[in-house]
């Protein structure tokens, strides 16, 4: 499994100021909301991704996968997922001349309790014609992580603390910060060579797994618990309920993802 955005400067340092630092106290909810206008009338071209059987399904599992990912690296595994997954227009694709309809999601929100207790709101569209907003914040009793760039890639080099004072503490500062507190031998086991973007980093990760021996950060059990929480969104849809993240984890639950299942002969 490869997986590059966890690995990113400001990341790691998000990670460093919430569990080890503690510079938010104890982290109890975020909000991960975007909403925009995409136009659902506009012919695009078709690819693979459109396919459930070949992608899945919309943004949940795509971009989405990061975002999974980063929350299992910041607090740990989910406990139970509520979510509502919905396509609320019909998006028109040009495949080959003939023309298909989409079968990806345009909208989703989904609540995700953690098993520390933090309980989260990761919401996304693109039928929201009028007013399109960004907002990601993570909150803990002393103060907040504000973010605004996107819903699945953060947290980013231009978020910032903000603390119950009102004090500001930018991201750029607290790099520097977690990069002195590091140490030389910190600076290369997580930054090799000086590097700090995700995708060189990951692929680093594996020719050193692969030529030394030995594991990489993200295998690929770490790469299913990130897609089990992305499941457990659909299969919460598919449901009408709230369910395990464990239960789909484990395959117990498959109500949704069972027809792609027997797609493949699976």
């Amino acid at each position: 499994t490869a997986e590059n955005v966890r690995r990113g400067l400001s990341q790691r340092t998000a990670h460093w100021l919430l569990n080890e630092r503690k510079l938010l106290g104890e982290v109890r909810q975020f909000f991960a909301q975007h909403a925009d206008y995409g136009n659902p009338g506009q012919v695009r071209p078709w690819a693979w991704r459109a396919d459930p059987h070949l992608g899945g399904c919309g943004m949940v599992m795509d971009s989405g996968a990061h975002f999974c990912d980063t929350l299992r690296y910041l607090f740990g595994d989910p406990r139970c997922v509520f979510a509502s997954v919905r396509q609320l227009a019909r998006w028109p694709l040009d495949r080959n001349g003939t023309i298909v309809e989409d079968a990806r999601e345009d909208t989703w929100i989904a609540t995700i309790e953690f098993e520390s207790g933090l309980v989260g709101l990761w919401s996304w569209t693109k039928v929201a014609p009028g007013h399109s907003f960004t907002k990601v914040v993570y909150y803990g009793t002393e103060g907040c992580l504000l973010d605004n760039r996107d819903v699945f890639h953060g947290p980013f080099p231009d978020a910032k603390v903000i603390l119950k004072d009102g004090s500001e503490i930018p991201m750029e500062q607290l790099q520097q910060e977690f990069l002195e507190h590091l140490g030389e031998a910190g600076r290369e086991r997580l930054f090799p060579h000086g590097w700090t973007d995700g995708v060189v980093l990951e692929c680093y990760d594996f020719v050193k797994a692969v030529s030394e021996g030995g594991a990489v950060e993200v295998d690929g059990v770490t790469g299913m618990k990130a897609k089990a929480l992305a499941e457990a969104i659909y299969e919460s849809a598919a449901l009408g309920q709230a369910v395990l993240y464990q239960d789909v984890l484990s395959g117990h639950l498959e109500n949704y993802q069972r027809p792609i299942n027997e797609h493949w002969g699976l």
